[in-house]
């Protein structure tokens, strides 16, 4: 059997430094997500076309795809993308990954997000999502995978395909792994947030998101956690999971941070890789911690 199949907006990650005082020029909250079309285009396209950039691919679920792939395990990834140069390295990447590309091509443009890094390696994000969300493989002609990941940014971006394709998964006995992604998700689309919690046997959350989610994070932890494998993610504090009778904390390993971009999907894949070796669940969250700790001293958004 397969290991792990995700679902992602298929998004080029531009890596581009910046100061707090520009985010601030275009009225961007340091360290959350943003839609460009949300924005101010012209005054993000001035910041930006001058500065040096480096490209990633990458999206939330595929991050953690990535990462597991390169932990050595069998892996697939749904996604579409446009047939242009940036769709092109990015099924060049999966097929030098070895992951499996379940890949719909459509016409348009591939999308892609900006990754501003901030001096203290705190990431803010503008996407441009082009034809990353019509998300028009078939998978019911997919066979089974072990786990099935995807996150809340996925939901945003087409919540009804999304939910069919969970839907598609539970019904071939495919565990759900999902990241709630970001507090703002959470505050617009609750009920989608909460008919797929309803069906995720792992979930993922930060204190902001779980705060958001139930009113405060431990009141998330207890609830969620009696129900499900529910792991809360504390930044520098570390992490707790908590699975009905089972809780354990775990700090952070120590590494010079360059870019927080996908340290929490660098800590779902180390965590979901030990879960599939059938780990205990506190050997889990350190080697969760130990991945994420990894790609915070790295600019690229995944090993």
């Amino acid at each position: 059997m397969n290991d792990v199949i995700g679902l992602t907006n298929a998004l080029t990650d531009i890596i581009v430094k910046v100061t707090p005082e520009e985010l601030d020029k275009i009225g961007l909250k340091k360290g959350f997500w943003n839609l460009k079309r949300e924005i101010n285009r012209e005054a993000f396209e001035e910041l930006v076309k001058n500065k040096d950039k480096k490209l990633c691919q990458a999206g939330s679920p595929g991050n953690v795809v990535f990462n597991l792939a390169k932990l050595g395990f069998k892996t697939g990834l749904i996604g579409t993308l446009s047939n242009d140069k940036i769709g092109e390295r990015y099924i060049s990447k999966l097929l030098e990954y070895e992951i499996e590309p379940y890949i719909e091509i459509a016409p348009g443009e591939s999308g892609a997000c900006y990754i501003l890094i901030s001096d203290d390696g705190e990431r803010t994000s503008v996407a441009n999502i082009g034809v990353g969300d019509k998300f028009g493989f078939n998978v019911r002609s997919i066979e089974k995978y072990r786990i099935f990941h995807t996150s809340g940014y996925e939901l945003v971006t087409n919540p009804q395909r999304t939910w069919e394709i969970i839907n598609d998964m539970k019904s071939k006995g495919t565990k759900i792994s999902f990241d709630l992604a970001d507090p703002k998700v959470i505050r617009n689309l609750r009920k989608g947030i909460e008919k797929v919690i309803e069906k995720t046997d792992i979930l993922f959350m930060t204190e902001e998101e779980a705060k958001e989610l139930r009113g405060n994070p431990q009141r998330a932890l207890d609830e969620e956690g009696e129900k499900r494998i529910t792991i809360l993610k504390k930044g520098k504090r570390g992490s707790t999971i908590r699975w009905k009778n089972e809780r354990y904390d775990f700090g952070i390993y120590e590494t010079k941070v360059v870019n927080t971009c996908g340290a929490g999907d660098a800590f779902a894949s180390g965590f979901i890789s030990k879960y599939l070796e059938n780990c205990r669940l506190d050997t889990c969250i350190q080697y969760g911690s130990k991945i994420a700790s990894i790609i915070c001293a790295r600019e690229e958004s995944h090993l």
